[in-house]
């Protein structure tokens, strides 16, 4: 499994790293159910553990150990096919890094039995980089920096400045990202009002 992960992931070097020690956290975390199946839990966070102190060992660059641990740490996290997680993935790892973690994922699910992927696992990649490219054409809001309002404009409506400022811009981001307001001044003044109450 390990080398058809290796060899299925792009030759960039922290993608190669996290392919070779993705998994070095299951012997570790290995269990086995009262049915006798065995479970791995928790093999991910292992194995980032597990590759950080390798990678220090070998004196590797602090980026690319950071970057592969990362990867590791990460690679069971699900990236669903719907716009308001990948948003959230977006915005939390940028198109690079999580454009990084959907190739591991992906040589990672294809290399499970035959090495190829099924036409499942291939759609539901192909999906989220569609979503992907949609919303960075669209030029989404990913991060406080995107809001069509900011601190100013907040403490103008009346809202204090500090951890209620704070609090109320990553409320107004969260629901911009969840698509449940729109990224537009007025409603997001609107929403804002909510706050003044509180």
């Amino acid at each position: 499994h390990i080398a058809h992960v290796t060899a299925s992931v792009p030759g960039e070097l922290s993608l190669r790293w996290a392919a070779l020690l993705h998994d070095v956290g299951k012997p570790a975390t290995f269990t086995r159910d009262h049915q006798g199946v065995g479970h791995f839990y928790g093999h991910a966070q292992a194995g980032a553990k597990l590759a950080n102190d390798i990678l220090r060992r070998l004196k590797a660059p602090t980026a690319l150990r950071e970057q592969v641990v990362e990867l590791i740490e990460l690679h069971m996290t699900p990236v669903p096919a719907q716009r308001n997680v990948v948003r959230r993935r977006l915005s939390h790892f940028g198109p690079e890094r999580l454009e990084l973690l959907l190739r591991l994922q992906e040589a990672d699910l294809s290399s499970k039995g035959t090495g190829v992927p099924s036409q499942t696992e291939a759609e539901h990649f192909q999906q989220v980089r569609s979503l992907m490219a949609q919303l960075l054409e669209e030029e989404a809001c990913f991060s406080l920096r995107d809001l069509a309002v900011n601190g100013h404009d907040l403490i103008q409506l009346g809202i204090p400045s500090g951890k209620a400022l704070g609090s109320c811009l990553q409320s107004l981001l969260d629901a911009v990202m969840d698509e449940t307001l729109p990224n537009e001044k007025e409603a997001l003044l609107e929403a804002a009002k909510g706050f003044l109450d509180c």
